[in-house]
């Protein structure tokens, strides 16, 4: 409850049109709230991206686990569902692509 207090605060300032930088190793809020991402590794910078670009690539080498939401949805994609990963960044998101995308045929 207090990472989701914390996280609409921040979102709010940055609504407002202050940058906010934040550092964390839960990638779920990288995926909800980031709209750019440094990855680094050993006090290095080994990857810019934005959140959607970053999961749909290979997290391996930097150890990234990748956030759940998006895993299910990549799951349900994988299995015929027409939905668009790059529209993915809440479970309201997620809903709204199931009802517009339906099964594939």
């Amino acid at each position: 409850r207090g990472a989701h207090e914390m996280m609409t605060l921040f979102k709010k300032i940055h609504d407002k049109g202050t940058t906010v930088v934040l550092v964390t190793h839960d990638m779920n809020i990288v995926l909800r709230y980031a709209t750019h991402v440094v990855v680094m590794k050993d006090g290095a910078i080994v990857r810019e991206s934005d959140p959607i670009s970053l999961f749909a690539s290979d997290t391996s080498e930097f150890a990234l686990e990748i956030p759940l939401l998006y895993q299910f949805a990549k799951k349900l994609q994988d299995r015929g569902m027409a939905i668009d990963l790059t529209h993915i960044r809440s479970i309201e998101d997620l809903v709204s692509q199931i009802k517009k995308g339906g099964v594939r045929k």
